[in-house]
């Protein structure tokens, strides 16, 4: 819900699972509009900012206490912090709020004089503000006048007489509008897009590709020509004779010829589409060139050694990890292989591995480590790895071994030129935390909590669209969906002071956002992109340039007339 004052704008996420009672009040008098109109009549410094309770009745001459709907039962149970919004109520009274809400400034829960959370079974948190809180603050900046009765500290603005306090209504901080701007109809926050990859080749060519199995098949390329700047797209499966496509998508730039490559995952083989010297695609079924080799049914992830050796892993329907390997020979020519790792090293060694859920994501260190990761059931993240010195390929559950904490949805990972780790994912209490680690810090690995780190606030990332990349220059970002669907990156640069966020929506708002995961990528001569579908199914790009320092968007779908829903 968006509240439009006379001092700017305030976005709230309204908390309908835990307390559905107080939310479902709170829209009833937000639909019926009755808010507009209603002014903030209350602010105490370090502790509230309330409103919603009185407008300007001209029969008074005076604000006068607005009608109700009734009283809500009340639903304590999440807490009183900053940035929270509560329902006032009667003191004594447990089930007397109504309509009039109130902003914590600040952590209003411990042993203080309010104890919000203690007092007559704790007061409503109902919901948190996501965006706007400068807004807040700006009201709970004003200088207050005592007007007696219920307005013993009105907040009034630069323009207020007090010689004629009527004079100007504008002086007083108004509600002038009030808009459900999303409502979640379903299970899921934000209603998934398609998902959208990206890739760059050694020309600086950005490729995007989105597979689509509802209607007609299609693995859809987006192109963009890094010398007229010119987008164009081709489905795969029409462009190399092929009709089936029922899996997962990921990408690698092929060593022996620096072009970007597709690889489809899923149904009855494994199927690289890649570009000869003409840029035509040609499609080869690589499970179908080796005798034995199976398919990978579920999620795929590609890696690429030091060495230049090509990795497309993954696990098999009955659970096994598989790897297909591409190898060069010097010469400009290369071959395929598999090796079932399920079936030798790790059965060999007694090592087990969890049903995973969600992504796999995989690394190559400075060292020569390859690691394979993801997630369990209870969010715990297990790795399988082998280097160079070791041969075999091993299983670990990394949170046992790094204490990371329980982690929702997506993983995602990015590897710092100082030879950091970092495996990043949004965990149960909705931060985004880094489990990161040094060569220099032996066995022991450490947590970030970004959110927490960038003064983040309520800035929480969607669990199932977060991604990340490393810039040319060292910046390290991660990427994905605040609760209303903007595009937010967390981002940290060798020049800045510590970790930051940026709204990218806000800074291109132009642009339809994505309503699914995200992909972050950069091309080798800096350009940052960040890509995903809006709800309608066109593919939309945020980029940023580093010549000029600036961020732009641009509809991909409507440059080329594709959309992939």
């Amino acid at each position: 819900v968006r509240i439009d004052t006379n001092v700017g704008s305030i976005v709230l996420e309204l908390f309908v699972d835990e307390t559905p009672q107080t939310v479902a009040a709170f829209l009833d008098y937000v639909t019926d509009e009755s808010y507009v109109g209603s002014i903030f009549h209350r602010s105490v410094s370090d502790f509230v900012v309330q409103g919603g309770g009185f407008a300007y009745d001209e029969a008074e001459g005076f604000f006068d206490l607005l009608p109700n709907n009734g009283p809500i039962e009340n639903e304590p149970g999440i807490s009183n912090l900053e940035r929270t919004v509560a329902m006032a109520r009667v003191g004594g009274d447990i089930d007397s709020a109504t309509r009039q809400f109130f902003f914590n400034l600040n952590d209003d829960n411990a042993d203080g004089p309010a104890r919000l959370d203690f007092t007559d079974e704790g007061f409503t948190v109902f919901a948190q503000v996501v965006d706007g809180w400068d807004t807040v603050l700006e009201i709970a900046g004003l200088p207050t006048i005592n007007g007696g009765g219920a307005f013993t500290d009105l907040p009034v603005r630069e323009n207020f007489d007090n010689d004629e306090p009527l004079a100007d209504l504008d002086a007083f901080v108004t509600i002038t509008g009030v808009e459900v701007i999303y409502a979640n109809d379903g299970d899921e926050r934000i209603e998934p897009g398609a998902t959208v990859l990206g890739a760059a080749d050694s020309a600086n060519r950005a490729t995007l590709v989105s597979g689509v199995t509802s209607g007609e098949d299609r693995v859809q390329v987006f192109q963009l020509d890094p010398g007229t700047n010119e987008w164009t797209s081709i489905d795969l499966l029409e462009a190399t004779g092929r009709d089936d496509f029922d899996g997962a998508l990921d990408t690698f730039t092929d060593p022996t010829t620096g072009r970007t490559s597709v690889v489809a995952a899923g149904g009855d083989g494994v199927v690289v589409y890649q570009t000869t010297d003409g840029l035509e695609w040609t499609a080869t079924d690589i499970t179908g060139l080796i005798n034995g080799a199976e398919p990978i049914a579920s999620d795929v992830t590609t890696f690429t050694s030091n060495g230049g050796v090509v990795y497309v892993a993954g696990l098999t329907s009955g659970g096994d990890y598989v790897v297909y390997t591409l190898r060069g020979d010097g010469s400009g020519q290369s071959s395929w292989g598999y090796e079932n790792i399920s079936r030798t090293d790790l059965a060999a060694s007694g090592a087990t591995l969890p049903e995973l859920r969600g992504n796999l994501i995989s690394y190559v260190t400075s060292w020569g480590g390859l690691n394979v990761a993801g997630l369990d059931a209870e969010g715990d993240i297990w790795a399988l790895w082998t280097g160079s010195e070791i041969g075999s390929w091993n299983t670990s559950n990394l949170s046992a071994i790094t204490g990371a904490p329980a982690y929702e949805g997506e993983l995602t990972v990015f590897l710092t030129t100082w030879g950091a780790i970092n495996l990043a994912g949004v965990t149960t209490t909705g931060n985004v935390v880094a489990t990161w680690w040094l060569p220099q810090f032996e066995g022991q690995w450490r947590q970030a909590d970004l959110t927490i780190a960038a003064s983040a606030g309520t800035v929480r990332l969607s669990s199932d669209s977060i991604s990340s990349f490393v810039t040319p220059w060292g910046a390290l970002n991660v990427a994905g969906l605040d609760a209303l669907g903007n595009v937010v990156a967390y981002w940290w640069s060798p020049t800045s002071e510590g970790w930051n966020t940026a709204d990218l929506s806000a800074v291109v708002p132009t642009l339809d956002r994505p309503t699914g995961s995200i992909r972050g990528f950069t091309t080798p001569n800096g350009v940052i992109s960040l890509v995903g579908a809006d709800d309608e199914g066109d593919v939309v790009r945020y980029a940023f340039n580093p010549a000029t320092f600036e961020w732009s968007g641009v509809d991909v779908s409507a440059e080329t007339g594709i959309i992939v829903n």
